[in-house]
């Protein structure tokens, strides 16, 4: 048995944090492990409230998770603090295995999800990861440039997948900085009336992919899985007592 990690939100509507984390666990055959960092209040639309859970509550459940099971593959989300990120970077050092983090700070609807500073959260994380998987908005932010530079110039370390959803463009592109070397991946856009939770699927998807993938293949099989997930996903929830 393969047993997967997600150190992340809840998501009371389940359309994303650890709720679609453990979705894309049991699609995959994992066994799905949650570290719970905060809870919050959420439908389709927009988060109402967050509430992050104490230090110790959540050092706990990883003490316990990482003394119980021999975890294949880690997905992180959102964080509460430094303080914490620091005692995550030391349970990421304990094993090896697949790291991938998305490192949001923000929902879709523009509500944010951290009370520390992002940047010194996303320094202490990121290079104990296997690949970073920031949209556009995020890569922008982290990196203190804009994405037409980033791509001539930009030599990331670790690796970043680069989620093209939030671009204008017809198709949406996509990179992968791996090994000083620029990827791209051309996609239709779909034109899904549900994708909340998507960033969230994506890299945990990625994270148990890498287990028995090169990143490259990797990648491309969790873009693939992504898009056939919300396409059933959005047969199955097409209904009038249901508002998007």
């Amino acid at each position: 048995m393969n047993f997967f990690l997600t150190i992340a939100a809840s998501d009371s509507s389940g359309g994303a944090g650890i709720q679609q984390d453990l979705k894309m666990a049991q699609r995959t055959g994992f066994w799905g492990l949650s570290a719970v960092t905060a809870i919050t209040s959420q439908d389709f639309h927009n988060v109402y409230i967050i509430e992050f859970l104490k230090e110790k509550v959540i050092e706990t459940q990883l003490k316990n998770i990482f003394k119980s099971f021999k975890i294949s593959a880690i997905k992180i989300g959102v964080l509460p603090s430094i303080r914490f990120a620091k005692i995550i970077s030391q349970y990421l050092n304990s094993v090896d295995c697949p790291k991938v983090y998305d490192p949001v700070y923000k929902s879709s609807s523009g509500h944010c999800l951290l009370t520390d500073e992002p940047k010194e959260i996303f320094q202490i994380i990121s290079p104990h990861c296997t690949v970073i998987t920031p949209n556009i908005p995020e890569f922008e932010f982290y990196y203190d440039t804009d994405i037409k530079s980033a791509l001539k110039n930009f030599k990331g370390k670790p690796n970043i997948y680069l989620k093209g959803g939030h671009s204008t463009e017809n198709k949406i592109i996509e990179y992968l900085f791996y090994k000083n070397t620029l990827k791209h991946f051309a996609y239709e856009r779909s034109n899904w009336v549900y994708n909340k939770g998507t960033g969230c699927a994506f890299s945990s998807l990625l994270s148990m992919y890498l287990v028995d993938n090169e990143i490259e293949i990797a990648c491309q099989k969790a873009r693939r899985d992504l898009v056939q997930f919300y396409d059933e996903t959005n047969i199955n929830l097409h209904s009038p007592t249901l508002s998007f």
